[in-house]
């Protein structure tokens, strides 16, 4: 099913956050607020048969990203943390009238604030470096509660005259705007379809995703849709990319066009191929190893390498789903989206909410629409779908939540993988609206926690399930699914620890 086809995506799915899901290890709350406060975990939304034991909600926050909450509560340390954010490294300032520069921190840094501050954006907070070596002022809109949110660095360009809001939420009022073609650091992804900003001006707000465009932070080239058909893109390892992979791709590409004659170092040769795969197997093994002695269980993982070097697969077999089978439902409803669509006002909601949020109901009202009626014949829909593509070790027997005493949901991890590589690679009908709903997904506890690069992902838990698949967009992009069975709720910190060896041993 994976041929590799190219096309371009739509400007949805850059609406959607790709680029900057990312950066590390913060753990997101609901509502996915960026100011500073108490990180929580959180459950997946919850594809538990037993409500009662899954983790406690997160209490909801509000979307106010023009204050740093500071922690006073000196019982509770893990409160007073916050990640920096907005550029490649961040000033740390003497005095709290930031006159003079003391240090400074790579963006990503974990500090822990000593200080308080008001309801000014560029107000001074006071920090500590995570070991204590460093103390000072930064400020305010250089901190994040929430390292996955962090920036790096990204800059990115209006692409139309662009009205600034004052939080990510869709009632947030306009408090100015931006001309087309304007440049801005972008401090923080938020929820919403928006992203915090700061413009060369210093106006720090929310923009909509979809009037903008990102540069590379290395070479500064704009990579946007209106890209000519005969564009190549090449990341600094050799790997090519689609028009519409680069687009996506927060990575220090440059645009090459076929005709100039530049080469890249692309594998070709078989038996490269090979040793690189033999290479993710190395990596892929040893991580799901560790993660398997330290955690106990059953474990299995796939990796694909998205620029063509190989993939790694380790225990594949069947395992229970969780709420992994929202990625087929979402399949196979965006297979006939037009048909569904004229008939079912509130289908892109229902879409959302599954995906987003892992919300149960939406899925399971989602099933219906798939069977006219009958839920299980949406069922069917749905492992029709997936074998269609070739995951044929995935299967729907029961709706979401609903007792297992007459089926359940299974699925493998390369079952996974390669369906998020179909989604990537634009070969599955209306990829680009799936992968924007995949990169605005608020459960990032597990593999996105696991690097410093955007992702798009869907988890799945039960009360001894713990699954992610993700699409990390490294510079040399991937997919990793990784499943566990018979584990307790650590097992969630034990996917990102094992993410983040993958990661290192891949990139």
């Amino acid at each position: 099913m994976m041929c590799n086809k190219t096309i371009k995506l739509a400007a949805a799915a850059i609406a959607a956050g790709v680029l900057l899901n990312c950066s590390g290890c913060g753990l997101k709350t609901q509502e996915n607020n960026n100011s500073v406060s108490s990180p929580t975990q959180t459950a997946d939304s919850a594809d538990t048969d037993s409500l009662a034991k899954a983790p406690p909600p997160v209490a909801s926050k509000t979307n106010s990203e023009q204050s740093v909450k500071a922690v006073t509560d000196s019982s509770k340390s893990d409160d007073k943390t916050a990640y920096l954010t907005g550029a490649e490294n961040i000033d740390i300032f003497v005095d709290a009238e930031m006159t003079e520069i003391l240090s400074s921190l790579s963006c990503g840094s974990k500090v822990i604030i000593n200080g308080t501050t008001d309801q000014s954006a560029f107000s001074a907070v006071k920090v500590a470096s995570a070991d204590n070596s460093l103390s000072g002022y930064v400020m305010n809109k250089n901190l994040t509660s929430d390292r996955s949110a962090a920036a790096y660095g990204v800059r990115a360009y209006a692409n139309s005259n662009t009205a600034v809001y004052d939080s990510a939420a869709a009632s947030a009022a306009v408090i100015g705007e931006i001309t087309e073609g304007s440049e801005m650091a972008v401090l923080a992804k938020t929820s919403g379809g928006r992203w915090r900003i700061m413009t060369d001006d210093l106006m720090v707000g929310y923009v909509s995703i979809t009037d903008l465009d990102v540069i590379s932070e290395t070479s500064q080239t704009r990579m946007t849709e209106s890209a000519p058909a005969e564009t190549a893109y090449y990341n600094e390892n050799g790997g090519t990319y689609s028009p519409s992979a680069a687009d996506h791709n927060n990575t220090a590409s440059s645009e090459i066009t076929r005709e100039s004659g530049s080469s890249s170092s692309t594998v070709s040769d078989q038996s490269d191929k090979q040793t690189i795969s033999e290479s993710y197997d190395s990596v892929l093994s040893q991580a799901v190893s560790t993660a398997q002695a330290n955690i106990g269980g059953n474990w299995s993982a796939a990796y694909i390498d998205l620029t063509g070097g190989g993939q790694a697969v380790v225990n594949n077999s069947p395992m229970q789903a969780a709420s992994l089978i929202k990625l087929f439902i979402m399949g196979a409803v965006y297979e006939n989206y037009d048909t569904y669509s004229q008939t079912e006002s509130g289908l892109d909601g229902l879409l959302d909410s599954m995906i987003t949020v892992s919300d149960n109901t939406a899925a399971n009202t989602l099933v219906g629409i798939l069977g006219s009626g009958n839920t299980d014949a949406g069922m069917n829909v749905v492992t029709s779908y997936a074998h269609s593509k070739g995951c044929t070790q995935t299967s729907m027997g029961r709706l979401l939540l609903q007792s297992n005493i007459n089926g359940d949901n299974y699925t493998s991890a390369l079952d996974c993988a390669n369906f998020l590589s179909a989604v990537y690679n634009g070969q599955l009908a209306h990829s680009s609206d799936m992968l924007g709903l995949l990169s605005r997904q608020t459960r990032t506890n597990k593999i996105p926690a696991g690097v410093p690069a955007a992702t798009a992902n869907k988890t799945g838990e039960l009360d001894s399930v713990q699954n992610d698949a993700a699409i990390v967009f490294a510079d040399k992009p991937y997919v990793l699914c990784v499943m566990s069975e018979n584990v307790s709720y650590s097992a969630a910190d034990a996917i990102a620890s094992l993410s983040s060896a993958v990661y290192s041993g891949v990139q």
